[in-house]
C-alpha cells in the first residue's frame, strides 16, 4: 500500500508542506533584515539533508550503496523532520493546520504499514 500513487501523492504533500512550515517558522522568528534568507534559507537545508540522506528501500539490494543511511536512521529522520513542523505549525499559532497536519501525517504512516515495518526490521 505504500507505493500507491495516491498514498505517495500525500507523502509528497505532506513534505512540500513541512518545508513550507520550515520557511513560515524561520520568517515568523527572524527579524527583518534576515528573515528573507532565513525564509528561503531553512527548507533548502531540509530539503537537501533530506535528499543526501537517503536510506536503502525495500527493492534495493541487499548491501545500502555507499552513502546512505539505514532504513531505521531513516525513519527517526521523518519522524524529526515532521514531528519539527508539527511544532513549528504549532509554534506560529495555527493549531487547525497543526491537527490537520498531524491527521494526514497518521494516515499516511498507517498507509505505509508496510514500509514502516520493513525499516523497522533492518
Amino acid at each position: 500500500m505504500s507505493q500507491h500513487p495516491l498514498n505517495l501523492s500525500l507523502r509528497f504533500f505532506l513534505e512540500m508542506s513541512a518545508l513550507a512550515v520550515y520557511g513560515g517558522w524561520a520568517w515568523a522568528h527572524t527579524p527583518p533584515p534576515l528573515h528573507l534568507f532565513t525564509g528561503l534559507g531553512l527548507p533548502v537545508v531540509v530539503a537537501f539533508l533530506w535528499t543526501v540522506l537517503r536510506s536503502r528501500e525495500p527493492e534495493d539490494p541487499a548491501e545500502a550503496p555507499p552513502g546512505r543511511i539505514s532504513p531505521v536512521t531513516r525513519l527517526v529522520l521523518e519522524a524529526l523532520i515532521f514531528g519539527l513542523a508539527i511544532l513549528g505549525l504549532a509554534d506560529i499559532g495555527a493549531f487547525r493546520a497543526t491537527w490537520f497536519f498531524s491527521g494526514l501525517l497518521l494516515l499516511h504512516y498507517m498507509l505505509s504499514y508496510d514500509r514502516v515495518a520493513w525499516m523497522l526490521k533492518h
